[in-house]
């Protein structure tokens, strides 16, 4: 009789399962044993004095059902998770004589000790292990419980099993599930289900940069910058132990291959950053919040420079944050790939400006920018703290990114050109694009469109949505989603935050999507696969109308206004 591990570690050919079926002596048992078995014990021995035959086929005694019954367990067999540890095999006597069945083990049960069977046939192969009840407690109660199935996905997800099924019962039980379609067949999984997916950003750090087949270019972006923030003059150089103690923060590199809002390439962008995790508050930082002009502001003032036949011009400053004074006295480390007299060990800079990462950045920015509009007559709005206003001169701030308005153009020229005085910036004419979004206007100059094509491709490639079916509306009608806490679990694995938030500022130029995507962002912390259908739905709906978007239709002889979408016609 031969063990059932023998069959899986050393009979590559399985030649002797039929002879354990049929409760025969496998002919060719001399030969294996002789030639490739192992012994499983912690024992010393000699492998040449203890295994080694001499003439077996002279040997009468040493041939055929003979030698199986004598030598089979004269040195007695451990588990494999015991000869795995080291264990020390447990004590059997040798048989002097025929092997009889009452001090014959049978099988191992997976790790433990060999269960005696004193009725079994010693050549007959041994029972299967019956997976889905191995390792239960045997209670009537758990006997009659039934376990809740799951996606072999979902299950390698799991950080605990249940208890009432043994590991190997829950392998096989969620191979099966992720394999059972809804008519009873089966599939076989691809291994390539199992392969990590990444996401398709065009966003890098130093270490992936350095990789790229147009690495070139980045180095290239990266003398660009260390150039324009020393000619700005955002650091002057300090010997590292002119310092002190002071703490120092990491610079960071970021890059990017930057693209117009249709996805047309614009150049390679290189950006260094300060490791604001490493700032403390109350020593390099106490108040970091800074705001933004909001979505309403922006269509009611292209709605009234269509009333009121008013000049717009969108303008863009370059490096806004580095334009502004640093509040703290900070100290960063020698960017990668730069160093000072041959070594980056022994300096530091000492930032005098802003730097990107910064907790406090955007908030010294804004502090600035407000400050110098303040002192040349503008008068903030208490609606809209981004919005400023001097006699007919309207302008609206996001960040770096700002739009002016007047019925002059003249006075827009010139104020322009008293701000190039001050700060960096560029001059990007009338508006096109602004935050990402297609600012368009029609041929008799009545009505803007505001659309976000790209944006809605760049949805679509999140969640992978590829197939051909389309919806006519965002949402199911009359249906709420729930917490769904006995729901089926997600079935792919995109960011559902990061899509509800791509949905969120979609919804700038496309109104009609607020209440789905408000349902499905109440979920976010734990979705489940009815809220991944209720996106999947959402993005169905955008595939039909990629290019469709907010309309601003005034009624300039009435000096009213309407704002509609281009599908529904609703009016607001």
């Amino acid at each position: 009789h031969i063990s059932p591990q023998f069959h899986c570690v050393f009979d590559d050919d399985f030649s002797t399962v039929e002879h354990l079926r049929l409760g025969s002596i496998p002919t060719n048992w001399e030969e294996l044993y002789c030639t490739q078995s192992e012994l499983a014990t912690a024992t010393h021995f000699e492998l040449a004095t203890d295994w080694h035959i001499d003439e077996v086929e002279s040997n009468a005694e040493n041939s055929g059902a003979a030698y199986l019954q004598r030598h089979l367990w004269e040195t007695p067999p451990v588990s494999l998770a015991d000869a795995n540890e080291g264990a020390i095999a447990p004590e059997m006597p040798s048989n002097e004589g025929a092997l009889d069945a009452q001090s014959s083990p049978s099988i191992f049960d997976f790790g433990h000790s060999p269960i005696v069977d004193s009725e079994a046939n010693l050549l007959l192969l041994p029972p299967p292990v019956n997976f889905a009840e191995a390792g239960l407690r045997r209670s009537e109660r758990l006997k009659n419980k039934r376990t809740q199935g799951t996606s072999l996905g979902a299950y390698l997800s799991m950080t605990t099993f249940k208890r009432t099924m043994s590991f190997a019962a829950l392998q096989l039980q969620g191979y099966e599930i992720k394999r059972a379609n809804k008519n009873g067949t089966y599939n076989e999984s691809h291994p390539f289900a199992f392969a990590a997916t990444l996401s398709d950003s065009e966003t890098f750090h130093y270490g992936d940069a350095m990789k790229q087949p147009d690495k070139l270019l980045f180095m290239k972006a990266m003398v660009k910058e260390v150039n324009d923030l020393t000619k700005a003059g955002v650091w002057v150089i300090r010997n590292r132990a002119d310092i002190g103690e002071r703490n120092l923060i990491k610079a960071i590199w970021s890059f990017k291959r930057k693209r117009a809002p249709d996805g047309t390439y614009i150049k390679h962008k290189a950006r260094l950053c300060a490791h604001g995790g490493m700032q403390k508050y109350g020593e390099h930082y106490w108040d970091t919040y800074s705001p933004v002009v909001q979505m309403m502001t922006v269509r009611l003032l292209l709605v009234l420079s269509l009333i009121l036949d008013l000049h717009s011009r969108s303008i863009d400053f370059t490096l806004a944050y580095t334009q502004a004074p640093i509040d703290v006295e900070t100290y960063i480390e020698i960017p990668t790939g730069f160093e000072v007299d041959g070594n980056r060990k022994d300096y530091v800079l000492e930032l005098k400006k802003n730097l990107y990462g910064l907790k406090q950045a955007g908030l010294n920015w804004f502090e600035t920018f407000k400050a110098h509009l303040l002192s040349h007559g503008f008068r903030q709005s208490a609606v809209d703290p981004c919005c400023f206003l001097r006699d007919d001169l309207v302008l609206l701030a996001y960040v770096d990114d700002c739009l002016i308005f007047n019925k002059n153009k003249g006075k827009v020229d010139k104020f322009i050109s008293d701000l190039k005085e001050v700060f960096n910036l560029t001059d990007e004419g009338d508006i096109a694009t602004y935050l990402g979004i297609n600012v368009t206007k029609n041929k008799e100059g009545t009505e803007f469109q505001l659309s976000q094509p790209h944006l809605i491709e760049r949805i679509i490639q999140a969640v992978n949505l590829h197939d051909m079916r389309l919806h006519d509306t965002p949402a199911e009608p009359k249906t709420i989603l729930t917490k769904d806490i006995e729901g089926d679990h997600r079935k792919t694995f995109w960011s559902y935050r990061g899509v509800v938030g791509m949905l969120n500022y979609l919804c700038g130029t496309r109104p009609e999507l607020l209440f789905a995507v408000h349902q499905c962002a109440r979920f976010s912390v734990d979705p489940k696969l009815s809220h991944e259908r209720a996106i999947h739905r959402i993005v169905r709906y955008l595939k039909r109308t990629p290019q469709n978007g907010i309309i601003l239709r005034p009624d300039i002889k009435k000096k009213t206004f309407e704002i509609a979408n281009e599908l529904s016609m609703a009016k607001y």
